[in-house]
């Protein structure tokens, strides 16, 4: 039983990805799952965060095994 609670949860954090890490800065990033998400579904992350244009800034996999990519709201 404890091993069906541990799999259900991790299909739950799979699930709620891609998703907005605010970092504080004029930067936030979209920590997705490239073996399951596409960059391009963290684009449109971004943009639905932004609420119009998010501008790219970089990409890197960290330790995690997920996938960052940075982007800064569309300046006006």
């Amino acid at each position: 039983m404890l091993a069906a609670s541990a799999a259900f949860a991790l299909a739950g954090c799979a699930a709620s990805l891609p998703q907005v890490v605010v970092t504080g800065a004029e930067t936030f990033q979209v920590r997705y799952d490239a073996a399951v998400q596409s960059a391009a579904e963290a684009d449109a992350k971004a943009a639905r965060h932004c609420g119009g244009a998010a501008e790219f800034v970089s990409a890197e996999t960290r330790y995690d095994g997920f996938a960052y990519r940075t982007y800064r709201c569309g300046r006006s």
